[in-house]
């Protein structure tokens, strides 16, 4: 086998020598690399099809050219990860956007910090990231180089923005259409980040919270730092032995977090079993899954978990900055409940059960009076009532995701409840002050609101609209049920 690959890698030292085997953008040294590192079949065939079509035919240098691309995206696909150290290959990347630039070779930053930003359109926290990239890359200029990277290709990146115009594109060149750099650095999901130092050495990859000013300054002054390598990918084994699959009945556990994909458990487990599973979770997360008993309450929503703790470090999460990977690894939990079938119903009492039994927190639900917006009803004639007819939904609101330009925002034979949830969800994101739907109404309606009211969630504007409905939103104290957590 070896003397096959060598035999291959003379044929193209020669015809590097001759000039054939050049092109524009690609280095002798890549096509070497690519050569050492990704062997294949394919390759062989390419090399040896291109070399016997050089000694028998004088072809013209543009299929020659052709020929040259084609080969090198059978090395690319063939491209093998990267270990830690190793130089990162002279490649050119041609498919770019948000840069006047045709091509990207590394080598012209060489001298920097870089970091790949692995990120996708489907991806809300690598979106979200989007404004801490654009800092870093101005506040530490031409010491670093960030590149966000996609597999998608440039028209579909640019459309999506295009439809998306509330979200700010980073000041950065974006690689697109990538293979490549998906097999260098191979990971699972987005966000993830991929480091080369300043002589293109490929140093680690990690998680999206340690990319932030702390971590990029202990690296360009070759300082100790406490980096997170990335571990989503890796599947870890369940807690139970194979052998005792079939005969457990009931299980709860609480550990330390453990980052990874879960095995899962046999079909007899399955089968016979309902639960519960939370990974990475701080202490007051899982006290709210608890007592929120899925989607039952709404502690999760504004205003209705208050808590008071000597050290809330310990029981809340922190921003993910360069210290969150010691928090994870110290205070954040696993937490896994199986019971019968039979007890599925009782599941969220034996969750609060296990947490007091092992934190021991004061926690109870209590009723505060609050400044909330409530939705009322003004008046009892129903105008709200559907005239039937086939389901049609436009009420929705433009986000950092994604821009509406419906000039009326519509719900015609729709549940009253998804009304209301829509509208008290963007009313809590925006005005922080909890909604209350007082309006005690049930059944399909037929409801339209104008653009501007549902974009600009002015009550003024709103209630306009809503009088015609019988409905109207009001800013009052009421008593609303909230979450108390303590350890005093």
């Amino acid at each position: 086998m070896m003397n096959k690959i060598l035999k291959h890698f003379t044929t193209v030292v020669i015809l590097l020598n001759q000039g054939t085997l050049r092109h524009r953008g690609v280095s002798d040294g890549g096509v070497l690399f690519c050569l050492l590192f990704w062997t294949s079949k394919k390759v062989k065939e390419s090399i040896r099809a291109l070399h016997e079509s050089l000694k028998l035919f004088q072809m013209k240098l543009s299929t020659i050219t052709s020929l040259i691309l084609l080969l090198l995206l059978c090395l690319s696909i063939n491209a093998q990860p990267l270990k830690e150290g190793q130089q990162f290959p002279n490649i050119t990347f041609t498919q770019l956007f948000n840069t006047n630039s045709k091509e990207i070779n590394l080598s012209s930053f060489k001298g920097k910090l870089i970091v790949f930003d692995f990120w996708g359109i489907y991806c809300i926290t690598c979106i979200k990231s989007f404004p801490k990239l654009d800092s870093l890359q101005k506040k530490f200029g031409n010491q670093i180089q960030i590149i966000p990277v996609s597999t998608e290709s440039k028209q579909t990146i640019a459309a999506f923005f295009a439809k998306r115009t509330k979200i700010k594109i980073p000041d950065l060149p974006f690689i697109c259409s990538d293979t490549i750099l998906q097999k260098l650095f191979p990971h699972v999901g987005n966000p993830a980040y991929a480091w080369l130092d300043d002589k293109l050495n490929f140093r680690f990859i990690t998680e999206g919270f340690n990319l932030n000013q702390n971590t990029i300054s202990a690296l360009l002054n070759n300082e100790p730092t406490k980096l997170v390598r990335y571990e989503s990918g890796r599947t870890i084994k369940n807690i139970i032995n194979k052998e005792y699959e079939n005969r457990i009945e009931y299980l709860s556990y609480i550990s330390r977090c453990t980052i990874g994909y879960q095995e899962g458990y046999n079909d007899s487990l399955k089968n016979r079993t309902a639960g519960i599973h939370i990974s990475a979770a701080s202490i007051t997360e899982l006290y709210l899954a608890a007592y929120n008993e899925g989607d039952k309450y709404n502690f999760k929503r504004v205003g209705r978990l208050h808590t008071d703790f000597k050290n809330p470090v310990n029981y809340i999460r922190p921003p993910q900055d360069s210290s969150y990977g010691l928090w994870r690894e110290n205070h954040s939990f696993n937490y896994e409940l199986l019971l019968p079938l039979a007890m599925s119903e009782n599941k969220y009492d034996k969750m609060k059960a296990d947490l007091q039994l092992y934190f021991q927190l004061k926690a109870g639900i209590k009723p505060v009076k609050t400044k909330c917006l409530v939705l009322e009803r003004i008046s009892a004639e129903d105008n709200l009532k559907t005239k039937g007819g086939k389901p049609f939904n436009t009420f929705f609101r433009s986000s950092e995701y994604g821009t509406r330009t419906e000039k009326e925002r519509c719900l015609f034979n729709f549940p009253f409840e998804h009304f209301s949830s829509s509208i008290g969800i963007w009313l809590e994101m925006e005005k922080q002050i909890p909604f209350v739907d007082q309006a005690a109404y049930t059944g399909n309606i037929d409801i339209s609101l104008s653009e501007e009211a549902i974009e600009t969630l002015s009550l003024t504007l709103l209630n306009k609209e809503l009088k015609k409905y019988g409905l109207h939103i009001i800013e009052k104290e009421i008593n609303i049920d909230c979450l108390f957590l303590s350890d005093k």
